[in-house]
């Protein structure tokens, strides 16, 4: 016996809209798997930053605690290539800071040096000579090892006992402060302030009071 029954075949209409909801279906897996992406690079971004910017002020703490007696502090503003850098001239610094002159008594200068994208990068590096042209060249010619990138603007200041005014210059001639504080913008208008003490100097022939 031949069955009477027919299948009903799709139509094109629900075809199309069979595909119209695959479509949105499919946009949709890929916008949360995009969104979860980018989510998850900038946590992973605001980590690395964090861990950088630690990293740096343990650096930094550990350089002007260990200045030796009589180190020299100077702040200037230098004609470096791509624009002017704010430069922190220390001599003669930390023994365990001279990593490329081969010799202890070197300087160190921590610098804010153009990036040519309208940003800086605080960088380090070691020069040999106290001052002069000598100087000049080392330190342009120095192997610049890069601390802080994307940095939009970067302050020094200077503190002493008694003095509720921070100063904003600073030279050898000015003695040594008692703590130095460092502003740093970054390029994504992140902001930090460190600040970091001076070890005090006794004074020749002090002694330590007996109990």
């Amino acid at each position: 016996m031949r069955s009477n029954s027919r299948r009903r075949a799709f139509t094109l209409i629900e075809v199309l809209i069979a595909m119209v909801v695959f479509m949105l279906l499919v946009g949709g897996i890929f916008t949360v798997v995009a969104v979860s992406t980018t989510s998850a690079r900038e946590i992973t971004t605001t980590r690395l930053q964090g861990a950088r910017m630690d990293s740096f002020q343990t650096l930094l703490r550990s350089i002007f605690v260990n200045l030796p007696p009589d180190a020299r502090i100077d702040l200037r503003v230098r004609d470096a290539k791509g624009g002017p850098a704010v430069e922190l001239l220390i001599f003669p610094a930390p023994d365990f800071m001279d990593f490329s002159t081969g010799g202890s008594g070197a300087g160190l200068s921590l610098a804010a040096l153009p990036d040519g994208r309208g940003a800086y990068t605080l960088s380090m590096a070691n020069f040999r000579t106290r001052e002069g042209e000598d100087r000049e060249r080392e330190i342009a010619e120095a192997a610049w090892i890069p601390l802080l990138p994307d940095v939009r603007s970067v302050r020094w200041r200077f503190g002493m006992p008694g003095q509720p005014v921070l100063q904003e210059t600073w030279d050898g001639n000015s003695g040594r402060p008692a703590f130095v504080v460092l502003d740093v913008i970054l390029s994504d208008g992140a902001s930090s302030e460190f600040t970091f003490g001076v070890p005090v100097l006794a004074r020749a022939g002090a002694q330590t009071p007996r109990n």
